[in-house]
């Protein structure tokens, strides 16, 4: 049987809105001749009917959360099917619109449909009297990556480098000045000089007002389109258009503006997109997600200043803490090299590096050093067997810095007294294949193709017998019984790097019949523009 249907072919799209801002975005967006964009008519029925009239509407999609009875009224005396989409109705709208629930069930009645973004919104509708209601879900659930412009992307990722950074997103009156307290409190308690705080105002009018007052508290503070911007620069409010997506994937630690005090929230479903953690007080303008969010574990609330910035500084400090650990193991090396030689005990070697870790503030690890001399060096386990070392040996180490229970760890295997020629031939391939894994170890890549590549450039080499089917793993907070944390480095894992993660990576070669090994580890950030190695120290084969 055929059907028939009659479909009517849209000939145009009319964007209306209110604010100047939106014409400039859509100006720069939008391409298709067929998509135009006007100012709302007032609400005013002259206005309205000349404004219908002239653009002879078949459907109207209203996604204003404020409604304007006499435009809406209006419209429906034309015929015209108006749907509400992405409807919401917050805690504060609800209970002032329960006074006037017979005014409020009128103007809602000019909708043919309304659509809302969650269900506990659905049911403030109903309660309010409004009829043919659903729930659809919150539209940005279905929006691909934002649009924004390239050239200032390359700028902001210039700006942040690999500066401690954070970002107050869509803020409202009076939270830059809070945001600013939190910036002064953060770089003194934490000794940050390279601290930038990002702020980003919902409305980019303020941007020149807000400035003068933050001028007041950080005189480094500068506009994002501004010349003047340095690496001293301390504070940069960002006076551009739409181009809060930026910023999500360049900065991991987000505030969300209109949640302090809390006023409804900002929709968090952008930054949680492009993994942020998210520091926000009570969204009552999004309470499903909220709950969901929370559930999750990826949603940090906070009710006043004292927890706000608890919040925040311990996303900035992780990274603090991991580079502090770094730090320590570059002592823990530098340890080694002063007292490794012919004769000389490896619990010597051991308790050297753990004393220079404990009296630069460090902490026990989470596992033991692995140290190994002679046939041992092959092992790359914890053994119990302390050698003393020989005239000619090798001696390989694997160790952490540890500070606050945060691990950075290093990995090496020195000759002693004179390297092997094939000694130097391991070491060239380690380092090769290091820096092949350095290149693949960036976000949007999988975690299993950083091994592939260690594994390509091995076998390439003639080294696929003496390699392992693992090249490293996670590194963060851990206690004991292991330094090791999920996901690690081996062919297929899927898990996608993305900015923040901290990564171990060995290179370990073992030749059993030759009786030789040569490891080679560093521990790395991943950061939005590739990777950031750790440790101070070069690569080069120390022979002792």
């Amino acid at each position: 049987m055929k059907i028939e249907r009659d479909i009517k072919i849209i000939e145009a799209i009319l964007f209306a809105s209110s604010e100047p801002v939106s014409e400039d975005d859509l100006r720069e967006k939008i391409t298709n001749k067929n998509i135009f964009h006007q100012f709302t008519p007032q609400d005013n029925p002259l206005i309205i009917k000349k404004f219908l009239n002239y653009w002879k509407p078949s459907l109207v999609i209203w996604m204003e959360s404020e409604f304007w009875p006499i435009i809406l009224n209006e419209t429906k005396k034309y015929g015209i099917k108006i749907i509400l989409l992405n409807g919401r109705m917050s805690d504060k709208s609800f209970r002032n619109w329960s006074f006037f629930k017979f005014f409020f069930k009128e103007i809602t009645s000019n909708f043919s449909l309304i659509l809302t973004m969650s269900k506990i919104d659905k049911e403030n509708f109903k309660k309010l009297g409004t009829k043919n209601v659903n729930f659809i879900g919150n539209l940005k659930f279905s929006n691909k990556e934002l649009q924004h412009d390239q050239e200032l992307e390359k700028k902001a990722k210039k700006i942040i480098g690999n500066r401690h950074v954070w970002l107050a997103a869509s803020t409202h009156h009076g939270e830059e000045i809070f945001a600013t307290r939190i910036h002064l409190k953060l770089k003194k308690k934490l000794n940050l000089k390279d601290l930038l705080t990002i702020i980003v105002p919902r409305n980019i009018k303020r941007t020149s007002k807000i400035k003068k007052k933050i001028n007041s508290y950080v005189p480094l503070t500068e506009l994002f389109q501004s010349k003047s911007i340095s690496q001293n620069t301390e504070i940069i409010i960002d006076d551009s258009i739409g181009q809060l997506e930026i910023w999500y994937k360049n900065i991991k630690t987000v505030f969300l503006g209109k949640s302090y005090p809390p006023k409804g929230g900002q929709n968090p479903i952008e930054p949680a997109r492009n993994g942020c953690a998210i520091i926000s007080g009570k969204m009552s303008n999004f309470k499903e997600i909220e709950n969901e969010m929370l559930h999750c574990k990826c949603l940090l609330l906070a009710t006043n200043f004292s927890e706000f910035y608890s919040k925040i500084e311990d996303c900035i400090k992780e990274i603090v803490y991991v580079k502090k650990a770094a730090e320590l193991a570059d002592r823990a090396l530098e340890a080694v090299w002063k007292i490794a030689k012919p004769g000389q005990s490896e619990s010597k070697i051991l308790a050297d590096m753990q004393s220079v870790i404990f009296e630069g503030g460090g902490d026990y690890p989470a596992n033991e050093f692995i140290i190994g001399s002679g046939h041992n060096a092959l092992l790359c386990r914890y053994q119990s067997e302390k050698r003393i070392l020989d005239d000619i040996d090798q001696l390989t180490i694997e160790w952490t810095g540890t500070y606050k229970h945060y691990h950075s760890g290093m990995f090496r295997t020195i000759p002693i007294g004179k390297a092997d020629p094939k000694h130097i031939k391991m070491h060239e391939a380690c380092v090769e294949s290091l820096s092949a894994c350095e290149n693949k170890l960036k976000s949007g890549n999988k975690v299993g193709d950083v091994f592939d590549i260690h594994a390509e450039v091995f076998d390439r080499l003639g080294y696929k017998k003496c390699r392992m089917n693992a090249c490293g793993y996670s590194l963060g907070t851990t206690f004991a019984p292991t330094w090791m944390d999920w996901p690690m480095l081996y062919t297929g894992n899927p898990v996608v790097l993305k900015p923040g993660m901290v990564f171990f990576m060995h290179m370990i070669l073992m030749d059993s019949e030759e009786k030789l090994a040569m490891n080679l580890g560093e521990t790395y950030l991943v950061t939005e523009s590739g990777n950031e190695r750790l440790a101070k120290h070069k690569l080069d084969l120390v022979v002792l």
